[in-house]
């Protein structure tokens, strides 16, 4: 319940500082995985919530 507004919040301000190149930006790389850690999560909540 807590989980998923916390990534959020988190890739948030990750965002916020996050340096304007593209190469070796570690701030994207760790959005990507988070974004990819949350879609992991509303997959399987959908997944075990479906009747």
């Amino acid at each position: 319940m807590f989980i998923i507004p916390i990534i959020t919040i988190s890739e948030y301000l990750i965002a916020l500082f996050m340096p304007n190149k593209l190469e070796n930006n570690y701030a994207l790389i760790i959005i990507l995985i988070l974004l990819f850690l949350e879609s992991i999560i509303y997959l399987s909540i959908k997944k075990v919530s479906t009747k």
